[in-house]
């Protein structure tokens, strides 16, 4: 899916579609969010990690991360169970943020 969105190939949605899921729709205290995603800016695992400020994404409740740096053409996503064994696990999120800098970095060489 993340593919076929990122490629427009196998096409699951029209290009204006895509891009008014990716398009931070206003807030009344500025660009807000998209429809659906969350955008680096308002997500800490992302800090420092070289995304695009352009980049959107989702974080799961089970430590699933799907990001997509628009700018870079670049897409990682990273499938986890942080609910195992307990739910109170919360070392996801630096290892979350550990993955975008090393992903993000090898991307950009």
């Amino acid at each position: 899916w993340a593919l076929a969105l990122k490629s427009g190939r196998g096409r699951i949605f029209e290009g204006d579609t895509v891009r008014r899921f990716i398009t931070p729709a206003p807030d009344g205290q500025g660009p807000g969010r998209p429809l659906g995603f969350n955008v680096k800016r308002l997500q800490v695992i992302l800090d420092g990690s070289g995304f695009s400020e352009n980049a959107v994404g989702h974080l799961g409740y089970t430590g699933t991360s799907l990001w997509w740096d628009v700018e870079k053409n670049f897409l990682w996503a990273l499938l986890t169970n942080r609910v195992h064994p307990s739910a109170r696990n919360q070392g996801i999120n630096d290892f979350r943020r550990l993955m975008a800098r090393r992903l993000t970095a090898a991307w950009n060489h």
